[in-house]
């Protein structure tokens, strides 16, 4: 407690607070007023948001397996590297299918020839109609397997179908693959997507667009922000959850798919907010009270509080910009006792006589 000069007994003079918080001049024989802590309202953006945990996902994720069963002849990637999408990866041996299309382009070149000697026939009346629909169908026939085999031998190189990053392969080159066998997983995790869940209470908050900040073990401290991209239809009707996707931007590609994550999700802001800390509250029965500092004074004040975040609590109505509240000390003041805020830098200036 600061002892008042006798100048400033004389005059009554009141000491200024930055804060526009007037100290009260105990009056002759009187109380000193009693010692606070207090802090000025905080004014400016608060966000509602929903805290909840996720899981890292890749962008695009797929598992490289072969249509065809053969033999894996080279290795065209390195593991852990970025592929390009068309980029070939795997080339199975594909000699039998080179033998098997030669095959059925001569059978194919061989029915058209037969079809259009069968044509020629027909016109010098040799031929009859369905010697030539039986010609034409066998053509036809012949085409078909010319592009099936085509086809076959399309599928003996193995292509990453978009830009990532190649994963570790599970074959080498000799070894006999079959239809579905894993070869190897193509990942693209730049952006990267998040998968969490919300509670339904807040299924009426939530859309497309909004703002996310997660956090991952690996990198402590550190927040990755992202936004809302896909808001599932359905809720969970196991954990009454809803689930929702996101995208961070990841191209220095420090997070990876496979990571747990907690996940703030932004949902609501409120602009030029009016906040104090929640120990400035104090409960009445039904009723939300402040004491306020008015001319160097406790006023108790009747609020309306909105949401709570990170300690603090957003007042709706009851006080204004520049309003500084008790935070401390409310149990041994009363409405109109002279108090002062012992932790605010006070104005030393002495007024001139």
């Amino acid at each position: 407690m600061r002892t008042l000069s006798p100048k400033q007994i004389i005059r009554a003079g009141l000491l200024l607070l930055p804060s526009t918080v007037v100290l009260a001049a105990a009056p002759p024989g009187g109380m000193p007023p009693m010692p606070v802590e207090a802090q000025p309202v905080t004014v400016g953006e608060i966000v509602r948001s929903a805290d909840t945990v996720g899981n890292l996902l890749g962008y695009e994720a797929v598992v490289l397996r072969p249509q065809i069963q053969g033999k894996v002849e080279k290795i065209l990637f390195e593991e852990g590297q970025p592929v390009t999408a068309g980029q070939p990866m795997v080339q199975l041996d594909d000699d039998q299918y080179r033998a098997e299309l030669d095959e059925a382009v001569a059978n194919r070149d061989l029915s058209d020839a037969n079809y259009r000697r069968t044509q020629e026939l027909i016109k010098r009346k040799v031929a009859s109609q369905t010697d030539k629909d039986k010609a034409y169908a066998e053509l036809q026939a012949n085409k078909a397997r010319v592009a099936l085999k085509k086809e076959a031998l399309s599928k003996t190189v193995l292509a990453a179908p978009f830009d990532g990053i190649a994963g570790l392969r599970a074959v080498s080159v000799g070894d006999v693959v079959t239809p579905g066998q894993a070869l190897v997983e193509v990942v693209d995790i730049d952006p990267i997507k998040v998968d969490f869940r919300v509670p339904e209470k807040y299924v009426g908050e939530v859309q497309q667009g909004q703002q996310i900040k997660i956090r991952v073990d690996a990198f402590p401290g550190e927040k990755f922000i992202g936004e809302v991209y896909a808001v599932a239809p359905l809720i969970d009707s196991n954990g009454r959850n809803l689930q929702m996707r996101a995208t961070v931007p990841n191209a220095d590609s420090r997070l990876r798919p496979g990571m747990f994550a907690r996940v703030e999700l932004a949902m609501k802001r409120y602009e030029n907010a009016i906040s104090v800390p929640e120990e400035a509250i104090v409960p009445m029965g039904d009723k939300q009270l402040v004491y306020r500092i008015k001319d160097g004074k406790a006023e108790m004040v009747p609020v309306k509080l909105g949401i709570r975040h990170q300690a603090m609590v957003q007042v709706v109505q009851g006080l204004e910009p520049g309003d500084v509240v008790i935070t401390a000390g409310q149990i041994k003041v009363r409405p109109g006792a002279p108090v002062n805020p012992i932790n605010l830098k006070q104005d030393n200036a002495e007024a001139p006589l």
